[in-house]
C-alpha cells in the first residue's frame, strides 16, 4: 500500500515540478487574498530561517534544488492531512542541510521553540499511519558543534524526529505557522537537550522513507522559530 502511495506521490510531484519552477513564491492561489503572517512587534525574533549555510544532497535528490535557497526560507506552504505539499526541497537518502537564523538565534523559553515543516501525510487520514520520511534534527550555536534531538525512528510514534506530521499552515489559509496546535509540522523544545540557545539547525535524512528520484528522502518545506533573541541580547 505504501509503495503505491509513494508512486502516486512521485508522479504528482513530477507533474507539478515545472509549474512550481515558474511560480512566483509571493503569489497566492486564485481567489485567496490572505497575506502571509507578519512578525509581531512584541516578538521580533519570531520568524523563519534566514539563510542556507550548507546543503549536501544525498542519493535520489533533485526536487526543488533549482529554487534554492528561497524555497526553504519564509513560511510553510502546507497541504493537508491526506496530501503533502510540493513546495519542498528533497534532501535525498542520507543528505543534510544546515540553516542559519541570524540575526536572531533560537532561545530556550517556555514551550515549543521551533517547528520543522516537511510534507508528510496520513494514509486514509489515519494519524497512526503516516507516510513519513524521517530526519534527525540538531542545533548549534557556533555552526560546528551540534547537539541532536533523540530520534526514535524505528517505529511509530517517531518521537523526536522530523518528517512525520502533516503541515497545515499555508499563507493562503490563515493558519499561522506559529500556532503550535494548528500549524502542523514537528515541534522541538531546546529544554529536551539542555541547550539554552542556538543559531544553526541541521537536518539529516535518515534514509527511512523510500521514494523515487528526484524526490527521495526528507522534504524540507520551512522552519518557524517560535522563541528567539537577537544575537548578543534580546531585542
Amino acid at each position: 500500500m505504501k509503495i503505491l502511495i509513494f508512486i502516486l506521490f512521485f508522479l504528482q510531484a513530477c507533474g507539478h515540478e515545472q509549474n512550481f519552477l515558474n511560480a512566483n513564491l509571493t503569489d497566492s492561489p486564485p481567489n485567496q487574498t490572505t497575506p502571509p503572517p507578519s512578525l509581531s512587534e512584541a516578538a521580533p525574533c519570531q520568524g523563519f530561517i534566514e539563510d542556507v549555510v550548507r546543503f549536501q544532497p544525498g542519493a535520489g535528490a533533485g526536487f526543488g534544488q533549482s529554487r534554492m535557497p528561497d524555497l526553504v526560507l519564509g513560511p510553510p506552504r502546507g497541504g493537508s492531512e491526506t496530501l503533502g505539499g510540493l513546495d519542498v526541497l528533497a534532501l535525498g537518502s542520507g543528505g543534510h542541510i544546515i540553516v542559519d537564523t541570524f540575526p536572531c538565534e533560537i532561545a530556550d523559553e517556555e514551550g515549543v521553540d521551533f517547528i520543522v515543516f516537511e510534507n508528510a501525510f496520513y494514509i486514509g487520514g489515519d494519524p497512526e499511519n503516516p507516510v513519513a520520511e524521517l530526519a534527525r534534527v540538531s542545533v548549534s550555536e557556533d555552526g560546528e558543534n551540534f547537539v541532536s534531538f533523540p530520534c526514535e525512528d524505528e517505529a511509530f510514534p517517531f518521537t523526536g524526529c522530523a518528517g512525520w506530521r502533516p503541515v497545515l499552515s499555508h499563507p493562503s489559509n490563515g493558519i499561522s505557522p506559529f500556532d503550535v496546535e494548528a500549524a502542523g509540522g514537528d515541534p522541538f523544545d531546546l529544554t529536551e537537550i539542555g541547550v539554552a540557545q542556538a543559531r544553526y539547525i541541521r537536518i539529516d535524512d535518515l534514509a527511512s522513507g523510500g521514494g523515487f528520484p528526484p524526490s527521495v528522502g526528507f522534504d524540507l518545506d520551512a522552519i518557524a522559530v517560535m522563541n528567539g533573541n537577537q544575537q548578543g541580547g534580546t531585542l
